[in-house]
């Protein structure tokens, strides 16, 4: 599982300064929407949010939603 890898590497990841953006899917089969919880553990500076009706693909699933977050982001910086 993807948890059990990245638990692994924990102690050895760095705390991400630079801002970053997560648009997790929802509905992700692959990795659970509850699993984004700890990213902020990561990131200092990190904002998730949660893209319905969006599966493992974001970009696929929901691209009007993916394209306006993305450009929203970069925007911001």
């Amino acid at each position: 599982k993807l948890v059990d890898r990245v638990a692994k590497l924990e102690p050895k990841l760095p705390k991400i300064t630079v801002p970053a953006r997560v648009l997790w899917g929802a509905e992700d089969p692959v990795n659970k929407p509850e699993w984004c919880d700890n990213l902020p553990d990561y990131f200092e500076n990190v904002q998730i949010d949660l893209a319905p009706e969006a599966g493992h693909f974001v970009h696929y699933d929901q691209p009007d939603l993916a394209n306006a977050e993305i450009i929203k982001f970069f925007n911001g910086l």
